[in-house]
């Protein structure tokens, strides 16, 4: 059976059977559009409901502000897509028939838009998931952590006015993690490609549209990184100008394009930080230089699961030499997932890219305490 969206307003329910008697199920869609990204959150929805019929009046009980749920449902099944709150309700009328509009956004919403809140404005000697767990838990938010180390934050001081997103994104980046929200509208940390689809997108076989951006734009044969210290005389003195030069190649660049980077870095941390973000600058953007925009003629893969952000899928479109393009890089992770429905029929828009592409910029969380490797 064909996959439908329900969407149930009100407190957050995790039973199995569906309570239908807590469900607005909008018949007549026009459209929908969710999209959710592990480079960004919270996740968003759009879903445009009509009546052609003008004399009838479209009484939904739904208003902004409303908790909600977003399931994509087929036959008895469900799957939970976003858990958020409606943003907005638009109402709208015409000659031929009646509309509505509803908008939302999954509950990290209010770490997007919203101050910190933390009585004494400082965490000191804490790992970023304990943080990231203090900053969300006023908003009843929780967070995981599925893969890298434990990092351990030295001191983060919160300036007035902060968002808990600034905060956490800051923090995540300290620990090379990812900061996406789950279907459940809680937050997740995690290295690049958590989990992998079971199948992918294939030419011939399920894809309505592809194209691939090759670029050279934003690479660089060469990234010479200069560490600029705290400290004039952190090296001793061996080195007056307290700085010392990583230098990255990137052999695929065909001809000399150097790239001057300086990086900040706390004294007394050695070269480490300063390699280190000449590779990840020389990583990333490899990454970047090949992008994959795919739709595809079902909102799930071959065994019937939804399309995951931050998932490991196989790629194959000889056509346009995505594999050739791969062959330096095999890993494909899919960085957002479009799942629409509109007047062109049903289908998912996925936008993947090599797993370099989503490396996470490395950086000295306390510029003035050395707190051992980036």
């Amino acid at each position: 059976m064909d996959d439908d969206v329900v969407i149930r307003v009100g407190p957050y329910q995790t039973e199995t059977p569906l309570n239908r008697s807590s469900i607005y199920d909008l018949g007549g869609w026009e459209s929908v559009r969710i999209q959710r990204s592990c480079e960004f959150f919270p996740s968003v929805f759009e879903i445009v409901a009509t009546e052609r019929y003008p004399s009838a009046t479209i009484d939904v009980p739904v208003r902004p502000g409303d908790p909600c749920q977003v399931f994509i449902t087929r036959g008895l099944g469900r799957d939970l897509v976003v858990s958020g709150y409606i943003d907005s309700v638009t109402p709208g009328l015409s000659a031929s028939q009646h509309s509505l509009r509803i908008v939302g956004r999954g509950r990290g919403q209010d770490l997007v838009d919203c101050s910190a809140v933390w009585s004494t404005g400082q965490f000191n000697n804490q790992s970023v998931l304990t943080i990231a767990q203090s900053l969300a838990k006023p908003f009843g938010i929780s967070v995981s952590q599925l893969s890298g180390e434990e990092r351990v934050v030295p001191q983060l001081v919160i300036m007035w006015g902060e968002t808990p997103y600034e905060l956490i994104e800051r923090i995540a980046r300290f620990a090379a993690l990812l900061v996406y929200e789950d279907a459940n509208g809680n937050l997740v940390l995690s290295r690049v490609g958590n989990g992998s689809m079971s199948t992918g997108v294939v030419e011939g076989a399920n894809i309505q549209q592809a194209s691939v951006q090759y670029s050279m734009h934003d690479r660089y044969s060469q990234y010479r990184v200069r560490r600029l210290t705290f400290s004039p005389f952190a090296d001793g003195g061996a080195n007056p100008e307290g700085d010392i030069v990583a230098t990255i190649q990137d052999g695929g660049v065909p001809r000399f394009r150097p790239k001057y980077i300086i990086a900040e870095t706390p004294a007394g941390m050695g070269d480490d930080y300063a390699r280190a973000r000449g590779e990840w600058e020389a990583s990333r953007r490899f990454g970047r230089s090949t992008q994959i925009h795919v739709t595809v003629d079902s909102w799930r893969d071959g065994s019937g699961n939804l399309w995951t952000p931050n998932t490991i899928i196989p790629i194959r479109i000889p056509t346009l030499k995505v594999n050739a393009a791969a062959a330096s890089q095999t890993e494909w992770v899919i960085g957002s997932v479009m799942f629409r429905r509109d007047e062109r029929g049903t289908a998912a828009e996925l936008t993947v890219m090599p797993a370099a592409a989503f490396d996470v910029l490395p950086v000295p969380i306390t510029p003035l305490l050395n707190a051992g490797p980036y």
